[in-house]
């Protein structure tokens, strides 16, 4: 019994481990929605926003992400970004559209 509750428990600190939430600092994050909404914040738009934000906590540190936003501001957003933000975009657009 005691070899199963420890395979459990060793199954669930691994899943949430692999994809726990990094909380970034609340001027990061408002940043970053900031930047996603754009001059139009809309209910949908805010709602995709947010959801984009969790997705970027649950990959990247916050070390990771402001290394990359370096990249970007300088125009070398790395391919990995780029693909990782378009797929994330679309994910959560499916995920709040009606």
């Amino acid at each position: 019994m005691k070899t199963i509750k420890l395979v459990v428990t060793s199954a669930i600190l691994i899943f949430v481990g692999c994809n726990s939430k990094k909380d970034y600092p609340a001027d990061v994050s408002q940043n970053i929605l900031t930047s996603c909404q754009g001059e139009s914040a809309t209910t949908e738009k805010q709602a995709v926003c947010s959801c984009l934000l969790g997705k970027i906590q649950i990959k990247y540190s916050l070390a990771e992400f402001v290394t990359i936003n370096q990249n970007i501001s300088t125009g070398q957003a790395p391919e990995s970004w780029t693909k990782f933000q378009g797929a994330a975009i679309e994910e959560c657009f499916k995920s709040v559209a009606p």
